[in-house]
């Protein structure tokens, strides 16, 4: 089974605060599994995440590529 992570671990991960985490999914920039009240997060969701918001920051926010989302697994 995959590992799922919480949004207090996901945040440490990015180095944000948890508050901002709950704003990201809340304004479903941030994809996630809501599994009853809790919210779960896979290693892709996380990768998907950086990719895209490099590629905003970069003003190209095409779908991340599978070498991309790998090398951003590798820093995972």
């Amino acid at each position: 089974m995959e590992e799922l992570f919480t949004i207090r671990e996901v945040a440490e991960k990015l180095k944000i605060s948890v508050s901002s985490m709950y704003r990201l999914v809340e304004t479903g920039r941030f994809p996630h599994i809501k599994l009853g009240s809790n919210i779960r997060f896979k290693k892709d969701h996380i990768a998907v995440f950086i990719a895209e918001t490099q590629k905003e920051a970069k003003g190209n926010a095409a779908y991340p590529s599978p070498a991309e989302l790998e090398a951003i697994y590798d820093k995972l």
